[in-house]
């Protein structure tokens, strides 16, 4: 049976003050998202459990934090997930200044250990590939401030894996992630988020630290 995960408000706010989380959502198939204990703990060592945020940074920036109880045989399980609507903030300036305090008030509130994004592509788009690089580079800086590993995973290698398809669409990426953790309810961009997850546990040899 599938469950629907409960998610944070969508909509960016200034607030410093966290949000409490919702009740966490196991993944339905364990076998499918077995914890790599040892790829975990090569980025962060001496932890019993391991919050990771895996982030798609784009127009609507999609966002998930994981737990990742580090026993045998335990589930990760989804603690929140959400999408943050910058892309109309301006000047870019203060669209990052308002990523910044997203990205910190889930990194404190969740005691975040690890964030996963998107590598960078270009496809001949100038203003797409301008636009992401100014969200990565705040996405760093924010996991440099807080002293937090920084990976990045390939994005057609993650279509290849959840997906099968180096090509894969935003809805075929949306359709597998369902399938694989049998959680309904995730956006298109908090689904590509949960790809990058997926990626590192399935295939944890082929990702970029930053």
């Amino acid at each position: 049976m599938s469950q629907t995960p409960t998610t944070t408000d969508p909509q960016p706010t200034t607030s410093s003050k966290s949000k409490p989380p919702p009740p966490s959502v196991p993944f339905n198939k364990a076998p499918i998202v077995k914890i790599d204990s040892e790829a975990l703990t090569s980025l962060v060592p001496r932890r019993h459990v391991v919050s990771v945020l895996a982030i798609d940074p784009s127009n609507v920036t999609g966002i998930v934090v994981i737990r990742c109880p580090l026993k045998p045989d335990s589930k990760p399980s989804i603690v929140t997930a959400a999408d943050y609507l910058l892309a109309k903030i301006h000047p870019p300036s203060k669209r990052l200044l308002e990523l910044n305090r997203q990205l910190t008030n889930l990194i404190e509130h969740h005691r975040i250990d690890l964030i996963i994004i998107e590598d960078i592509f270009y496809k001949g788009l100038v203003n797409t590939f301008r636009y992401l690089s100014q969200m990565r580079g705040a996405i760093m800086l924010t996991a440099a401030a807080h002293r937090l590993p920084i990976i990045s995973i390939n994005n057609r290698r993650a279509k290849k894996v959840v997906a099968e398809d180096g090509n894969a669409t935003k809805l075929d990426m949306q359709l597998a992630i369902e399938g694989l953790s049998g959680i309904e309810g995730l956006t298109e961009a908090q689904s590509d988020a949960l790809a990058l997850f997926y990626t590192f546990m399935l295939v944890p040899e082929h990702f970029e630290k930053l």
